[in-house]
């Protein structure tokens, strides 16, 4: 006759301590840790009038998922360069953000270091995480016209010879009533998206991101594990990323007492989950570690997304 028996672990206690406010720069990003930063090119040279790529990585301990990266387009430092936005991606362990950068004038020789602002809890202190600035060499294009200097009249160039900025006639283009009103329907529909992102989550946050790969990173698993230890390893990865708990925290965890105490799952629809993992419990623990039919366990699964797990 078998039996499963579990151990708990003492609770721990935590202290969390607020960042100080003196000292503390207006620039403050957010981040706490420890930061390394490092900055790459696409390319150092390039004409007047074309873009680079300007890539900041940022790695070490800390909450690099949650601070927030540098505007560019809003330093004084890259003042000598047009800002057309950037992505911005978390990779688990690093963090990057690529900025769109294009000089303004042939003189630039040089893009700036990026600076970012944190705290660091070994020294208790704000401090500042720079990339090293890089060298780059802008030419001016044989012909180049750029647009003449503001009040120059009717003699003001244009660089962009199929585009012209003033209307065919007086009739043409939208009415004032039609522009008073465009604003105003952009706030409403700004509050209808956050009424939605709100009442379903945001779909682009890492935790509904984990949730909609679960099943396939799931299935994956289980194709690999090749015995019942690495099949209720890979159910556990699966049940971490369908809920806000870590997959250690699932280790003895009873998934039903969970769905019980969850608004919105179906404790009933987590029955067959259950039996699973018992059973790849009790075969683990008998030294035999037969594994289950890979089918049975996804087929649980399947079941406890349908009861909003």
């Amino acid at each position: 006759r078998r039996q499963i028996h579990y151990v708990a672990w003492p609770a721990l206690e935590l202290e969390v301590l607020s960042l100080p406010e003196e000292g503390r720069p207006f620039e403050f990003s957010g981040g706490v840790g420890l930061f390394k930063a490092r900055a790459t090119l696409d390319r150092r040279r390039l004409d007047l009038g074309e873009s680079l790529k300007l890539s900041v990585e940022w790695t070490g301990t800390g909450n690099l998922e949650f601070f927030e990266a540098p505007d560019l387009g809003r330093e004084d430092s890259f003042s000598d360069f047009r800002s057309y936005g950037a992505t911005d991606r978390f990779y688990g362990n690093r963090r990057v953000v690529i900025y769109d950068l294009a000089p303004k004038d042939a003189t630039v020789t040089e893009v700036p270091a990026v600076r970012l602002s944190v705290f660091s809890p070994g020294s208790g202190e704000y401090v500042d995480v720079e990339t090293s600035a890089i060298p780059i060499e802008v030419r001016l294009p044989e012909g180049f016209e750029g647009l003449a200097a503001e009040g120059a009249g009717e003699d003001v160039g244009l660089d962009l010879h199929d585009i012209s900025t003033a209307p065919r006639s007086e009739s043409e283009g939208p009415s004032t009533r039609t522009l008073l009103a465009l604003p105003l329907m952009a706030l409403m529909g700004w509050i209808a998206l956050r009424r939605e992102v709100r009442r379903r989550g945001d779909p682009a946050s890492m935790s509904a991101r984990r949730r909609r790969r679960s099943r396939r990173k799931l299935s994956r698993g289980l194709r690999a594990a090749g015995d019942a230890r690495a099949q209720a390893l890979a159910l556990r990865v699966f049940l971490g990323d369908r809920t806000a708990m870590e997959e250690a925290a699932w280790e003895g965890q009873d998934v039903s007492s969970y769905a019980k105490s969850e608004d919105g799952v179906d404790d009933s629809a987590v029955t067959a989950l259950a039996e699973v993992m018992c059973e790849l419990e009790a075969s683990i623990w008998s030294g035999e570690s037969a594994p289950l039919e890979p089918k049975v366990i996804l087929s649980a699964a399947d079941e406890a997304m349908g009861g909003g797990l």
